[in-house]
């Protein structure tokens, strides 16, 4: 059933049961006790150490801001033990001036334009030696030479930080009279850490470390009319762009993550945690949590005359609500960013999608059939109780 402003159907009957959602809704908490801890490593290990090891490099010293919890983590829509986190190491460019073009046809990039001369900058000359070490030679920011810099700093601060642990193994370090084994590596534009600890409380925890360029304020093209309404800070990553067309190293990646944790609304972070966790049941790996975050953009915008009305509704019709507009876009095949409309997220139909997507329909289908007479069932049961009889391969029924 597809909804319209114009009728809005938020409080039908069939959906006012919200008991078996609050049931998921505990399962799916994290715990703030695993929470606290995981932050105090962090800290720890990477801000406290790996980050101070790293300002010794004149040019990190010059442009990192600060660690930032960075995707779903920061917005509140993850669910479950704390088992994986992303970072952004959030550099800023301060005193040299920059220009952010956006106005090309890869939609969801920008490139970024150093702009420093002998006339107007006093730190000219310290520019002129350290800055071209991550430009190419009209001065726009490379990711290439970015990334091949920035992995000789990570190398540099891990080898002296585990050469200062006498007594400790090769990567072993010790936190709060625990012993954890720290392994890295380095699988395209982003650092993975793993944490493992041994003992009866033993844990594994994946660290990625995302570079972004923050900037704040600054005006976009028209074809991002939404973001430009209030201009948060936005930022960008190492991404490189990925379709036809050359300097593709000198594109990157759009992220409006302020925006987007402004914008979500309580109301809706658990309902996107269950469509995340139905998604890992049933290994639907093909759609991503950004893209079910950005069904929901979609929605509050769609749905800004009525929005009271639609994030008071029950939690029970945004989640079958949520998985209907998901099902329609891997159906389709498209799926726009929110941000802007040419840029897509969804923008092929493949028998991947299509395989996932009929999978979908049937889950969906067996939650609908049965939300009103047996809702604890529909939401709580079915999620779970298929992928412990996985081997009956129920949706080929």
């Amino acid at each position: 059933m597809s909804f319209y402003p114009e009728c809005p159907m938020f409080n039908q009957k069939k959906y006012q049961n919200d008991e078996a959602f609050k049931q998921m809704e505990v399962a799916l908490a994290v715990d703030d006790q695993d929470r606290k801890e995981t932050t105090d490593l962090l800290k720890e290990v990477i801000e406290k150490k790996l980050i101070s090891l790293m300002k010794r490099d004149q040019l990190f010293q010059l442009i990192f801001d600060r660690i930032d919890i960075g995707g779903s983590d920061y917005k509140g829509t993850n669910y479950g033990k704390p088992n994986e986190v992303e970072l952004h190491l959030v550099h800023k460019l301060g005193e040299i001036n920059s220009t952010i073009d956006s106005s090309h046809y890869k939609n969801g990039y920008v490139k970024i334009k150093l702009n420093y001369s002998k006339a107007r900058d006093p730190n000219y000359l310290k520019y002129r030696d350290i800055l071209p070490i991550i430009t190419d030679h009209d001065n726009y920011l490379d990711q290439t030479k970015f990334q091949h810099w920035l992995d000789g700093v990570f190398s540099m601060a891990i080898e002296t930080f585990f050469t200062s642990k006498p007594g400790l193994s090769n990567h072993e370090f010790e936190y709060n009279g625990i012993t954890f084994q720290m392994n890295h590596k380095k699988p395209g534009p982003r650092f993975t850490m793993s944490f493992t600890s041994s003992g009866p409380t033993s844990r594994t925890l994946d660290v990625k470390l995302v570079s972004a360029f923050e900037f704040n304020g600054v005006q976009l093209s028209s074809s991002y009319e939404r973001y430009n309404d209030d201009r948060l800070p936005f930022r960008v990553t190492l991404k490189p762009f990925d379709g036809c067309g050359s300097n593709s190293d000198l594109h990157w990646r759009l992220s409006f993550l302020e925006n987007e944790k402004d914008m979500l609304r309580d109301e809706l972070k658990p309902v996107i945690k269950l469509i995340k966790k139905l998604r890992d049941v049933h290994d639907l790996k093909r759609f991503t949590g950004y893209q079910i975050e950005t069904i929901f953009y979609h929605e509050m915008f769609k749905y800004r005359s009525y929005l009271p009305q639609f994030l008071g509704a029950s939690k029970t019709f945004l989640f079958i609500h949520g998985l209907k507009e998901l099902l329609a876009a891997l159906e389709k095949g498209y799926l726009a960013s929110f941000w802007n409309s040419n840029y897509r997220l969804i923008d092929s139909f493949d028998m991947v999608y299509y395989d996932q997507g009929r999978r979908l329909r049937k889950i969906l289908y067996e939650l609908d059939s049965n939300i009103e007479g047996d809702p604890v069932y529909s939401l709580l049961c079915s999620v779970e109780y298929y992928s412990w009889t996985s081997n009956s391969h129920w949706w080929n029924r």
